[in-house]
């Protein structure tokens, strides 16, 4: 059975826009029940702790009743967790490190990878100007310093490439099209 993913941002990141979390959620829908007319499939997504796009998708899948995989992250930041636990210190002077057995907490990183790699077909629902990065408008301004070297020119924003539209689902969509699968991102004005 296929799989589709379901990305884009968070709910305060929506709410910002001035969006209708109710509109978000209706368009979300609807383009769950298009591919659910090409078939079944089984619903992916990361279950954000910020809510939005991901939690929104999966409430849908629930109502509709599309099975799920889901990926959450076990910590709340971009990069992994690594800690070391020990239950004594004869086990920590028999481990290779000296330092106990190694856990790592997957970051938000390491879930949009498990994302892209689970899918067939990942769909990133962004709103115009989504972009914290450059505040959507597809341009850096530069500090004074930079100012001086480019010559007064601003730069294109290195994450949304220009368009203003980047949120961690358009990261988890270029990663996706690395690896070859299917992608949309569908911008909501």
């Amino acid at each position: 059975m296929k799989k589709v993913g379901f990305v884009g941002p968070e709910e305060s990141v929506i709410l910002k826009a001035g969006l209708s979390l109710e509109y978000i959620k209706q368009f979300c829908k609807k383009l769950m029940l298009k591919e659910l007319k090409k078939g079944d499939y089984i619903f992916v997504s990361g279950r954000c702790p910020k809510k939005g796009i991901d939690v929104m998708c999966e409430e849908i899948a629930d109502s509709l009743g599309i099975h799920k995989e889901i990926y959450p992250a076990e910590v709340n930041q971009w990069e992994d967790e690594i800690f070391y636990k020990t239950e004594s210190l004869e086990e920590r002077y028999k481990s290779k490190s000296g330092l106990g057995t190694m856990i790592r907490l997957k970051g938000y990183r390491s879930r949009n990878i498990q994302i892209a790699e689970a899918c067939d077909i990942l769909y990133d629902i962004e709103y115009k100007g989504s972009c914290r990065h450059c505040g959507g408008r597809g341009l850096w301004l530069l500090d004074m310093k930079t100012l001086h070297e480019f010559g007064g020119a601003d730069r294109i924003c290195k994450f949304c490439k220009g368009t203003g539209n980047y949120s961690g689902g358009t990261w988890t969509i270029n990663e996706a099209k690395r690896l070859g699968k299917e992608v949309y991102q569908i911008v909501i004005e």
